[in-house]
């Protein structure tokens, strides 16, 4: 019961607003977010295999929103996780294994998210659930976002 009651005043006096603020428009938390690095594709057709190797390639993109003032993105899981894939086509058979050098975050031009920085900014999976189809990114040099 103290302890309750401790945590209670603790809470109602020591807890202040938060700093950060809220966007004016949904558009200006949302973010492009691409995924760049290389294919490496084994391709057999009639019993032929050749092989087939693609550096510095745009590998996917898609979209998320900052969920958070410390750098925090929030995207699927689809958009961040590529693994190796077989694709069918009559009789051709394509193994396509990638591999994702970088992410890229990037905001709308001019947004206030970014506050002078460029507008792009390096990222890295912090986690991610299949299942839920949800990531969450972590962007570096984010110590400016609101």
């Amino acid at each position: 019961m103290k302890v309750t009651l401790l945590l209670a005043l603790v809470l109602l006096f020591a807890v202040r607003p938060a700093d950060a603020q809220r966007e004016k428009s949904p558009a200006d938390a949302a973010v492009f977010i691409r995924l760049a690095g290389s294919l490496h594709a084994d391709i057999e057709e009639f019993g032929v295999r050749r092989a087939v190797d693609l550096d510095n390639v745009e590998i996917g993109t898609g979209s998320g929103f900052v969920i958070s003032p410390f750098g925090y993105v929030l995207t699927n899981d689809h958009v961040v996780s590529h693994e190796q894939m077989l694709l069918t086509r009559g009789f051709q058979q394509i193994r396509v294994a990638v591999n994702v050098a970088r992410i890229d975050v990037c905001f709308r031009p001019g947004s206030p998210v970014t506050r002078g920085l460029t507008s792009c900014l390096p990222a890295s999976v912090t986690a991610s659930d299949p299942a839920l189809d949800l990531a969450v990114l972590f962007v570096s040099g984010s110590n400016a976002l609101p």
